[in-house]
């Protein structure tokens, strides 16, 4: 909002410099150096649409100008130095902006997201998972994580090799994402651990949501593949431990959901248990 009126502000300065036609006919840069600002300061589409209606708004002075309506301190082809100018300006920004934002998304995903699965990665998950322990504890709100671990991994590597190993973990990823509402948040931890962060969660709901993901998994590469593949999961609630800081909170929610994926481990594989 601060940046709309700044450029309406500017726009009404740099339209009374046009029609004054400032030192040596120059007042229409003043409209130039506007529209170029508008792309630095606001979104593409918002720039594109102040632009066009600026544009127009010079425009229709135009007309009524070579139309002897009023008189403006330029000749006719300086209209035309104008537009072109405008153009190239709008077209610069249009392509500058857009490669920009290319880029920063680019920059991003490497930043933040699992090349290989398309997830959230290990230092993006413990992001989220800082900013939703502090609004479980601030609210006082039910979050529970799950920790999850392809049984026997190495086995399907080492048998059909790493190729079907990583495209067994971009399926696995896609099932994830199906099976989780838009608020929760899956990542992969690493190798063949990933982690679920659940808010407004309790253990109860997260425990369905695990023997849901769980269920999914065994069905669908058996259907798919021909091949059993499974997954322990091991799930635990987030407990506000009032006098501990939120990293230390982190570490001891990460180390349960551990202990209670190696409890299910321990017990066979291919299911869910609770700490």
């Amino acid at each position: 909002k601060n940046y709309t009126v700044l450029l309406l502000s500017g726009a009404v300065v740099a339209y009374a410099a046009f029609l004054q036609g400032g030192i040596d006919k120059t007042g229409y840069l003043w409209s130039v150096l506007l529209i170029a600002v508008s792309y630095l300061l606001m979104e593409i589409k918002k720039a594109n649409i102040f632009s066009f209606l600026y544009g127009i708004f010079l425009f229709f002075t135009a007309v009524v100008h070579i139309s002897g309506l009023v008189s403006l301190p330029y000749n006719p082809l300086s209209y035309f130095t104008i537009l072109i100018i405008i153009s190239i300006i709008i077209y610069v920004g249009n392509s500058v902006v857009k490669e920009t934002l290319e880029k920063l998304l680019f920059l991003d995903k490497i930043a933040n997201q699992d090349i290989l699965t398309g997830l959230h990665n290990r230092k993006k998950l413990i992001e989220i998972l800082k900013n939703e322990l502090i609004r479980a504890r601030r609210y006082n709100r039910p979050l529970s994580i799950l920790l999850l671990d392809i049984d026997d991994f190495k086995k399907i590597n080492d048998k059909f090799g790493h190729n079907f190993g990583d495209k067994i973990l971009q399926e696995f990823a896609k099932l994830l994402k199906m099976s989780l509402r838009n608020t929760d948040h899956a990542g992969r931890w690493g190798g063949e651990e990933f982690i679920i962060v659940l808010p407004e969660t309790n253990k109860k709901n997260a425990v369905k949501v695990a023997e849901k993901i769980r269920n999914l998994i065994g069905n669908y590469f058996e259907d798919i593949y021909g091949k059993k593949i499974t997954v322990s999961i091991g799930l635990t609630e987030f407990k506000d431990w009032k006098n501990e800081s939120i990293d230390v909170i982190m570490h001891e929610i990460i180390e349960i959901a551990d202990k209670a994926l190696y409890k299910a481990k321990r017990d066979g594989k291919n299911q869910v248990a609770v700490k």
